[in-house]
């Protein structure tokens, strides 16, 4: 995942990293947002999650997979070669699959 840099609030204030940063800047704009997020009437209320698209996708503009009017990308990414839960099975109570590399693992909760 990238490192995402919005500011140096050592040579900065918070206002001025707020109000100049290109990257929140994009984040806070909702016609950036690609594919179902991009034309979803809710858009503008909703967004979508964009650490969510940032994590799966790589990109906090691509659709938000976990989003139910979003079963394509979710489907796509399922179906892709960084999803792979096959090898991951296990008989532990409370895992959960995360992402890490380009494979899901299992990661236990608290």
């Amino acid at each position: 995942m990238p490192q995402c840099v919005v500011g140096n609030l050592r040579q900065s204030s918070f206002m001025e990293i707020w109000q100049e940063s290109e990257l929140l800047g994009k984040l806070r704009s909702r016609e950036f947002l690609e594919e179902a997020c991009g034309s979803c009437k809710y858009k503008l209320v909703c967004g979508g999650c964009r650490a969510r698209s940032l994590g799966y996708f790589n990109n906090f503009t691509a659709p938000d997979p976990g989003c139910i009017y979003n079963q394509k990308a979710w489907a796509d990414l399922c179906s892709s070669d960084s999803f792979d839960l096959e090898d991951q099975k296990t008989s532990e109570p409370n895992m959960k699959p995360t992402i890490k590399s380009t494979k899901v693992r299992l990661k236990r909760s608290i």
